[in-house]
């Protein structure tokens, strides 16, 4: 797989709340759990879930351009909330920043979708003061194996609300960073 394929399986996650829409590769009845486009090209990355009483029982990765994605994984879909994982942490008491990860495998390369929420000059507290200097980043980091091959950034604002898978697929630290 060259590099220039490995742009196909890109993915951004943010946080906050949205329904499907233009933005999106997720349909109406699916919600949209990140979406974003893709710096310096027309494609857009998804991660739409299909929500059932509370829970997500369907996960699925799409990019592409609108109405036309170029990858969709998995292409199975039962099982697929354990083909992804998840790593949060909330440190504002040390450091100021906030992490959201979202991993998948796909032969041997690794992908990574992460948020990271850091105040520079916040105090030493547990919750951001409403008019913290915050930067976010949203970006993915594909790796072969565990070196990193290529990077990404979203551009505009992400929407979706990664909150909502948090403890619903499997921790990364439990399981993922542990895979050769």
């Amino acid at each position: 797989m060259k590099i220039s394929a490995l742009s196909v399986l890109v993915a951004c996650l943010a946080t906050g709340s949205a329904i499907a829409g233009p933005e999106t590769h997720c349909s109406p009845h699916e919600e949209v759990l990140f979406s974003c486009a893709i710096a310096g090209s027309k494609k857009v990355a998804s991660l739409c879930g299909d929500p059932k009483d509370n829970e997500i029982t369907r996960l699925q990765y799409r990019i592409g351009a609108i109405g036309h994605p170029e990858m969709i994984y998995p292409k199975n879909e039962q099982g697929s909330t354990e083909k992804f994982f998840a790593h949060f942490e909330d440190h504002w008491a040390i450091g100021g920043f906030i992490m959201r990860q979202v991993w998948f495998k796909v032969g041997s390369y690794r992908y990574l979708m992460a948020v990271d929420t850091r105040c520079a000059q916040c105090p030493e507290v547990m919750t951001p003061p409403e008019n913290a200097n915050q930067v976010e980043t949203q970006e993915i980091v594909v790796y072969k194996g565990w070196q990193p091959v290529a990077k990404f950034q979203c551009v505009g604002t992400p929407i979706g609300d990664l909150n909502r898978i948090a403890g619903r697929i499997p921790d990364a630290h439990d399981s993922f960073y542990n895979q050769k």
